[in-house]
């Protein structure tokens, strides 16, 4: 739940920087990077047996981020995010 939270919240601040502000993210990955950050953030909060847990997700997430490139065709962002999720 904890994780859900965190990049529904990212998600939510990147749509509202779109659609108020005419900010668009620079790749579609940075949306994923602002929620790891909420959820670094946000760890203390958590029970001291759950910190360590989020604590290896995030690393193995911000891991596999900072791997994926881009493909060498021009894709939308959807077809983007759809192969960086076929190749894990």
């Amino acid at each position: 739940m904890f994780l859900f939270a965190g990049m529904a919240w990212a998600l939510w601040n990147t749509r509202n920087k779109m659609a108020i502000e005419s900010i668009f993210p620079n790749n579609g990955l940075q949306p994923l990077f602002v929620g790891l950050g909420f959820l670094q953030r946000w760890t203390p909060l958590l029970k001291v047996a759950d910190r360590d847990k989020i604590r290896e997700l995030v690393e193995v997430l911000k891991a596999w981020a900072t791997n994926v490139t881009p493909a060498a065709i021009d894709l939308s962002d959807v077809g983007f995010i759809y192969l960086s999720a076929v190749v894990l």
